[in-house]
């Protein structure tokens, strides 16, 4: 990140536990990350666009690398496979790096749009202006692949194949997450298109239409129209991020399977290393599986001023309590409603794509972040609650689509609810009431 704008997070670090991920960065830098960007627009009006410029010129650094990992995987030397393996580390990394600038600038956006509404209206008319005033302006990748298949299935059956290798060729990565993938066949496009019941492409002309006149009603300057137009070109670099982030995993998964299968190690083993940990040496020695071993139940990876520190047994212990209280007392909790509405239903709490299996129609998806794996659930669920993110964020996109309550940047959702309590989200509060305390299923 520091290399492509020249500032980034004094600290960064992730704890895995079980196939869980949680990325933590500090608040303080988000907010420093913020007054920079704004100084840098003040200077250059067209700053946000020259840092994507920038971004997708260096992610495009690695588009040889997939594909040599889609062509000849197979035949590459021992070198040259952890070579690609090493570069798809970085390509990793990079497929953050610069563009991790709109995390803090989407979240002092947020903060100015609210704070400007609370002058002009107040509670429930609050949110509903802010949401409107958030909607996207493009449709994002994930509506896309939805237009598509609804297309492959009301398609002329002679012509479904040949629709279902244009998706392939387009959306080949969309399986990825980020324990491994699986590579689409005709027949799995098939099925996935004939289980859309219906589609509805968002009216992005009437969304604009809203804004223009809210624009009008609350007396938005130039200044405020500003904000709501990066808002609107941060939430299209987002979902672009998002799918170019998942390009890279599509092609490290190939790769680590390639290793998995050469050197027959069990692929959830490499899960638990670092790119540069993964050499012949480290596999023939068996360093590299033992180390692994003890992170799956629980390590931190810390980065600061460029040097990684890995941190396991009695020490993430300490770490995770001192994260993760219990907090029983709770009965309401807050954050920002993305998507409006009213629903109510038990609570699942999602942390990885297992869990995913117990959401019901009906049920109130939790999670830290969602995630495309995550669609299938959260089209399920009568509404979306989440600990992090913005107006940008995947959830947020998602939830208008679908056209269910989702609620946002609660900080501790995940955390302080439990599975099978009964909550009412009130999206247009920013709300998630917790109605009733039942036992967890055993």
């Amino acid at each position: 990140m520091h290399q492509g704008l020249g500032f980034s997070y004094s600290t960064i670090f992730l704890s895995f536990k079980e196939d869980y991920c949680e990325f933590n960065y500090p608040a303080k830098g988000l907010k420093e990350h913020a007054e920079i960007i704004l100084q840098n627009l003040k200077e250059n009006p067209n700053y946000l666009k020259e840092k994507r410029n920038q971004y997708n010129q260096e992610v495009a650094a690695f588009e040889n690398d997939y594909k040599i990992v889609e062509t000849k995987i197979e035949k590459l030397s021992e070198n040259e496979l952890f070579d690609v393996l090493h570069r798809l580390g970085n390509a990793i990394e990079t497929g953050v790096g610069t563009a991790h600038m709109i995390e803090g600038i989407s979240i002092r956006l947020e903060h100015e749009i609210r704070h400007f509404l609370m002058g002009k209206v107040k509670g429930k008319q609050l949110n509903e202006a802010f949401s409107t005033l958030t909607a996207p302006t493009a449709q994002s990748y994930l509506n896309y692949k939805e237009e598509l298949l609804w297309n492959i299935k009301n398609a002329l059956k002679e012509k479904q194949k040949e629709l279902a290798l244009k998706f392939i060729e387009r959306f080949y990565w969309i399986t990825t997450n980020f324990t491994g993938n699986t590579i689409l066949t005709i027949p799995e496009v098939l099925k996935e298109a004939n289980r859309i019941k219906k589609f509805q492409k968002p009216d992005f002309d009437a969304f604009a239409q809203q804004k223009k006149i809210l624009f009008e009603q609350y007396g938005f300057s130039e200044r405020e129209k500003k904000w709501i137009e990066w808002a609107e070109f941060l939430t299209e670099w987002q979902d672009e991020r998002k799918e170019k982030m998942y390009k890279a995993v599509f092609s490290l998964a190939q790769v680590l399977q390639e290793v998995s299968k050469r050197y027959k190690i069990d692929l959830k083993i490499l899960h638990y290393l670092l790119p540069f940990e993964i050499t012949p040496t480290a596999l023939q020695n068996q360093t590299a599986q033992k180390t692994a071993k003890k992170r799956f139940h629980g390590a931190l990876f810390s980065k600061s001023l460029g040097k990684t520190l890995i941190f396991d047994g009695p020490e993430f212990t300490e770490f995770e309590k001192a994260i993760h209280q219990q907090h029983e007392d709770v009965e309401k909790i807050t954050g920002t409603g993305a998507s409006l509405g009213l629903a109510t239903g038990p609570v699942k709490i999602c942390t990885n794509i297992k869990s995913l299996e117990k959401v019901q129609e009906g049920d109130v998806l939790v999670a830290s972040m969602t995630r495309p794996e995550y669609v299938s659930a959260m089209k399920k669920a009568c509404a979306i609650v989440t600990d992090e993110g913005g107006v940008t964020c995947h959830a947020a996109i998602v939830g208008r689509e679908l056209g269910i309550p989702c609620v946002i940047g609660t900080k501790n959702a995940s955390k302080v609810l439990k599975d099978n309590w009964i909550v009412q989200v009130k999206a247009n509060h920013g709300e998630v009431v917790v109605l009733e305390k039942t036992e967890q299923e055993k």
